[in-house]
């Protein structure tokens, strides 16, 4: 009929099928992101306190990560007390001491490792920042790129600076 019944219903049936279509879209890639959420869980470290060149586990109330999307924990990890913070300065300055005596081109050659490493696991470090962020996942990803550009730019800058130590 060409009384726009026909044509109402075909859009209603069009809309219905892309939503369908849509939805089903959607699972396959929730069960790909689950996956690879999954495996970037997994890379997250006992602890989230790093002091002494190890993981410490502080002595304060656990803290949750929640996942943004599902409400779900991703990981529990203690806090740190004042007396963990305390060691955690108490350390830095005792690496700061070692570490000034370094040439700025060695630590700029550090900084340029750091951006490999941090650009050959972006996938992860975005999976893990949209877990704890619930951002999309393509802004994760180039907030990790962000983070590779900055390290390259800062490791190349310091490379000018052969017999000078800077702190």
């Amino acid at each position: 009929r060409s009384d726009g019944i026909n044509a109402e219903y075909g859009i209603v049936n069009f809309n219905q099928n892309v939503q369908k279509l849509l939805s089903e879209m959607n699972l396959v890639l929730a069960r790909r992101m689950s996956s690879s959420f999954s495996h970037a869980i997994s890379l997250l470290p006992p602890s989230l306190n790093w002091i002494d060149n190890e993981y410490y586990t502080g002595s304060g109330k656990n803290l949750d990560a929640i996942n943004k999307a599902t409400g779900k924990i991703v990981m529990s990890s203690p806090s740190a007390t004042n007396d963990d913070v305390d060691k955690a300065v108490q350390s830095s300055v005792k690496a700061f001491h070692s570490f000034k005596d370094i040439p700025a081109a060695e630590r700029g050659n550090m900084l340029l490792k750091a951006a490999t490493l941090l650009k050959e696991r972006t996938t992860d470090f975005a999976h893990l920042e949209t877990l704890d962020t619930g951002k999309p996942f393509y802004e994760s990803e180039f907030d990790v790129g962000t983070g590779v550009e900055a390290l390259r730019f800062i490791g190349g800058i310091v490379q000018n600076y052969h017999e000078v130590t800077m702190i």
